[in-house]
């Protein structure tokens, strides 16, 4: 035998008639450290792989509901309450998350929205119903809707038509401003009316070439028919725009069924306070086992707050940092609809707060305490 250190061992023998030269493999000891070795470099392959396709993907690759996101996205929803200049300057307290860049604002007929650049890209967020102006938004046509040419065959209700048509135009051109033009994904929130609004943005942007990758609603009302329900669904799937609910916000349960509107789907549920407790997701538009287990609209009335606070974010018209809240009472230009109907509005705002108050006074008590104090008004102009 003949070995010497890192080379295989040679045996020759000699048999009848001739000589076998056999090459022996290398040692077991050697052979685990080959494939040791080989197991170690295929993870690391692979883990550099994965590490790749995030950095390329980014956060645009989130799919499902996630609550770390939702809670950031309630955030930015809460956000559009705040004024202009705070958002443009992107301080606006707690709700101006860190990492949002290029932000401009429109201002549509009744509420505003802004776009900016968040995570690399395109975000646009709606405000909801803020002043008296808004709620009339809502109250002249509460029961009206609309036929809708991006959406065939669809009906939408005509208040949130009118205000996502004079927040379009501004939008996209913003989108384009801060470098996400059409083909560009990019990302959708909005609370209450601003939610609706949002569903409408949704389908108008995919529609004109943007891909929406991901949109958050919260305490959103009945923004569509069947038609528009089943569209938004189809168009969206189930894991990229989710309806968040929470407990008894009575706002998801107007306009009625009966009157021919539909939510869609999914609806994710939360029956507690917080972010902390379970949540239940409906593939269900009106699924009982979500908020429609809690449709008794008169004592839903009760629970304004619900409304005002998702996962512990406080999604309504306060919560802005001092001087930040966008407090300018809405002066519609000379010439528009909502001007030319400013007498009814004016009669209209007040003919709900008086309704509102004597509903409230033939109500009985409510069966348990409102978590947070809310003045009368706060609790009208949601």
């Amino acid at each position: 035998d003949v070995e010497e250190r890192g080379r295989p061992e040679v045996l020759v023998t000699a048999g009848p008639g001739a000589a076998h030269r056999v090459v022996r493999t290398r040692s077991l000891s050697c052979r685990c450290r080959c494939i040791l070795l080989g197991v170690l470099l295929l993870v690391a392959a692979v883990g550099g792989i994965a590490l790749w396709a995030s950095g390329l993907l980014g956060p645009s690759s989130h799919r499902g509901f996630d609550v770390r996101r939702a809670i950031l996205f309630a955030n930015l929803a809460g956000a559009a309450y705040c004024s202009a200049a705070s958002l443009e300057a992107w301080d606006c307290g707690p709700k101006c998350i860190p990492g949002m860049q290029k932000v401009r604002v429109c201002q549509g007929e009744t509420t505003q929205a802004f776009v900016g650049v968040w995570e690399g890209k395109g975000l646009v967020s709606f405000q909801g119903t803020k002043s008296a102006w808004s709620m009339f938004q809502d109250l002249r046509t509460w029961s009206s809707s609309s036929p809708w040419e991006d959406c065939a065959g669809c009906s939408v209700h005509s208040g949130f038509l009118a205000e996502w048509t004079s927040l379009r135009y501004c939008i996209m051109d913003a989108l384009s401003a801060v470098g996400k033009v059409r083909g560009s994904s990019i990302r959708i929130t909005g609370h209450s009316l601003g939610a609706a609004v949002s569903s409408l943005g949704a389908m108008s942007l995919a529609h004109d070439g943007w891909i929406v990758a991901e949109a958050y609603n919260f305490g959103m009302p009945r923004a569509g028919n069947a038609k528009f329900s089943a569209a938004l669904a189809g168009r969206f799937g189930a894991d990229t725009v989710f309806r968040v609910t929470h407990h008894m916000d009575p706002v998801p349960h107007v306009p009625p069924e009966d009157l021919g509107f539909m939510h869609y789907s999914p609806e994710v549920f939360f029956d507690k306070d917080g972010a902390d407790g379970p949540f239940v997701q409906c593939a269900d538009p009106e699924d009982t086992k979500c908020a429609g287990q809690y449709s008794n609209i008169v004592m839903d009335a009760y629970y304004i707050n619900d409304h005002l606070d998702y996962m512990g974010i406080n999604t309504g018209s306060t919560g802005c940092s001092k001087g930040a809240a966008a407090a300018r009472a809405f002066e519609p230009a000379e010439g528009s609809a909502v001007a030319a109907d400013a007498p009814e509005a004016a009669a209209a705002a007040a003919a709900a707060a008086a309704a509102t108050a004597a509903v409230a006074a033939a109500l009985p008590s409510p069966p348990l305490p409102l978590r947070r104090n809310e003045s009368a008004a706060d609790a009208v102009l949601v």
